[in-house]
This record gives structure tokens, sequence and C-alpha cells, in this order.
């Protein structure tokens, strides 16, 4: 356990940062859970994947998007 303890403020400094510049939503787990319930993913043991190729462009065309902003 001490062996990966020193990751845990690497890990919040990444995801406090992703959340502020809005990559990630703040509550990712409820996110999921809530894309999840609607049927956007479809979630295999703790992954999750979209249902459809359609939702995965979309995300994908928004995310290039935002990148060249």
């Amino acid at each position: 356990m001490k062996r990966s303890l020193w990751l845990l403020p690497l890990f919040v400094s990444a995801w406090l940062t992703s959340t502020a510049r809005r990559l990630l939503p703040f509550r990712l787990v409820r996110f999921l859970a809530d894309a999840s319930r609607l049927g956007l993913l479809h979630q295999v043991g703790s992954a999750y994947y979209f249902k459809s190729a359609y939702y995965f462009k979309h995300a994908e065309l928004r995310a290039y998007l935002r990148q060249t902003g």
C-alpha cells in the first residue's frame, strides 16, 4: 500500500488540472453512471463503452474541435 501512495498527489493534481481545463467532468463517476443509465454507454466490469459508433464519432469530433479551437 505504501508503494502506491506516492501516486495519489500526482493523480489528484492531474484530475484537478483536467477538470479545470474542462477536459473531464468534475464528478466523473456520477457522469459515467448517468450516461450508462441513459443508454449512451455500456458498462462491462469497470470499463465503459459507447453503445453506438455515432456517439463515439461525435465525442471524437468534439474533442478534436476543442483541441484545434
